[in-house]
């Protein structure tokens, strides 16, 4: 589980839990999260405000705008977003923003594609 949030204009893992399992993500607090690919990015872009979350997409290429726009209005009607492999290869992840009073941060569960279908994630 993955809990992130912005710092400047860049998505970061402010906190997680590991899996207990032996293929695991080996990752740590305080990576960057990317905000044009995967769940967890993408989830954190959707929260923002539309001035914040304007001002980061023209930091991206342009090719990738229009359909990261499109992106971004599904998960806001949905109110979450599901990848599989944008961010690395055989991962799925789910995730979900949520708004607290010190900021918007979003929790994501993510782990192997195989293993979260055989659970019922997809």
């Amino acid at each position: 589980m993955i809990l992130a949030t912005l710092h400047g204009d860049l998505g970061v893992c402010v906190d997680l839990i590991k899996s207990k399992h032996n293929l695991s993500l080996q990752t740590v607090t305080c990576y960057v999260v990317p905000l044009n690919a995967g769940a967890t990015g993408k989830t954190l872009l959707s929260a923002q405000p539309d001035d914040i979350m304007e001002r980061i997409l023209l930091l991206m290429p342009q090719k990738d705008i229009p359909k990261l726009r499109e992106q971004i209005k599904a998960i806001r009607a949905q109110g979450f977003c599901y990848s599989e492999g944008e961010v690395d290869l055989g991962v799925t992840a789910v995730a979900v923003p949520i708004r607290l009073k010190h900021g918007i941060f979003v929790l994501s569960i993510s782990g192997p594609t195989e293993r979260l279908k055989k659970m019922g994630y997809d």
